[in-house]
């Protein structure tokens, strides 16, 4: 059908295991919740678009979904129990037959993440794939100093160190600039992310990261009083490059990323804008496919990249349902925000909905209300993504206090 997409949300992790070690689950759990993730991308589709997930979604949740002009039917469930959705499509006859028989129908296919699997289906139902190792790069800290050095884009101070002789290098960086931004060179996902301000700290890092094999390249950076933090994404297809949408993150500490706020009112800095197009010109032009996020920060009036994921994230859904929302009325105000909600023990949809009231889920007719997300990631981490939409700031407010009883 002309327009229509299909969406394989594959997230999945290639690196080892010392990407979890500050995590306090269990790698299988991790990789489980990130499968799990997977339905989030329920929110970027549309009646004519197609879905590959490894489960099938609650029906209530769903319901909910197409009562609102959220989501579709059309769901194919690979109905494996892998840790990784793009795997389990290539090991089962069944579902690989139903989409190169399908493949025709789609103007377009899309990935969460390319890596080998999903460059592998593309090519058996006829459609193009970043190449994987493009994917690596752009996440890899190193990427970002030399693309910054090439388009004479400043950078924060930073230095390299080996993780086996962490301690007097880092010590001695620590002295220079008096705290410290730490993260992992083969991080994903902020897996392996610290501050340091003291020399205890330098100690307890040092532990922890003292019998790393995968990851043995530290970014070791002057620790920024950040003023502002954004991510701007982009969509790179055979047309080019297309900017989505900014959001502002909400940063507790400077580093904690606590959601995201966009919409009406969140106007983005020229600064900011014209840094993030600089860099998604390059990423263009390298061959990227796909959701790319760009984040940046400001500090003392000056922006600072701060990563590039060759991917989106968790508030791509509400961006790409707010941009239908506003195509529909270009005129309305609407306010919307990303954050997790504390859910002990895990929660359906069913019990979210008592704890927080039908009267306060989404509603199409005045594109106010909460959707919820992620629903199977929130028994192992105690967490539910929430998108929050409203007509103005204060309701906005109204619905994001509603949430804290959950």
């Amino acid at each position: 059908m002309k327009g229509s997409k299909l969406f394989i949300p594959s997230i999945h992790l290639p690196d080892g295991r010392d990407l979890f070690r500050n995590l306090p689950h269990k790698p299988t759990q991790f990789r489980k919740v990130l499968k799990s993730y997977g339905e989030r991308s329920l929110l970027e589709c549309t009646d004519i678009d197609s879905i590959v997930l490894s489960e099938m979604p609650e029906s209530e949740f769903l319901s909910f979904l197409l009562e609102n002009g959220i989501g579709t039917e059309k769901i194919i469930s690979t109905e494996r129990s892998s840790e990784n959705i793009s795997a389990d499509i290539l090991d089962s006859p069944a579902v690989m037959k139903v989409l190169e028989k399908s493949a025709g129908e789609y103007e377009s296919l899309s990935f969460y993440i390319h890596l080998e699997e999903e460059r592998e289906i593309a090519r058996r139902i006829g459609f193009e794939s970043m190449h994987p190792d493009l994917t690596r790069m752009f996440n890899k800290y190193y990427f970002l100093i030399r693309l910054c050095e090439d388009l004479d884009i400043k950078l924060n101070q930073s230095g390299q160190v080996r993780s086996g002789r962490f301690t007097n290098s880092a010590l001695k960086l620590l002295t220079a600039w008096g705290k410290l931004f730490i993260r992992g060179n083969g991080s994903v996902g902020g897996c392996q992310v610290y501050t340091a301000d003291s020399e205890a700290d330098i100690q307890r890092i040092a532990k922890a990261i003292g019998r790393n094999q995968t990851i043995t390249r530290y970014f070791v950076q002057r620790f920024l009083d950040i003023e502002d933090s954004w991510n701007v994404q982009y969509l790179f297809d055979s047309k080019g490059r297309r900017f989505v949408g900014g959001t502002r993150q909400l940063l507790a500490d400077g580093v904690s990323h606590k959601g995201n706020i966009g919409g009406t009112g969140c106007i983005m800095p020229e600064g900011i804008g014209s840094v993030a197009d600089k860099v998604a010109e390059r990423l263009e032009g390298m061959g990227m496919i796909g959701y790319a996020g760009i984040d940046l920060i400001t500090v003392g009036g000056s922006v600072f990249p701060a990563e590039i994921n060759a991917r989106g994230n968790t508030s791509t859904p509400a961006l790409t349902l707010y941009n239908r929302l506003k195509d529909e009325s270009p005129n309305k105000t609407i306010f919307f925000k990303v954050m997790e909600v504390e859910t002990p023990g895990g929660v359906d949809f069913n019990s979210f909905v008592e704890r927080v009231g039908r009267e306060n889920l989404f509603s199409r007719r005045n594109y106010s209300g909460i959707v919820p997300y992620h629903f199977g990631a929130s028994r192992v981490m105690g967490k539910i993504d929430t998108a929050i939409f409203a007509e103005s700031q204060a309701d906005l407010d109204r619905l994001t206090n509603s949430l804290t009883i959950v």
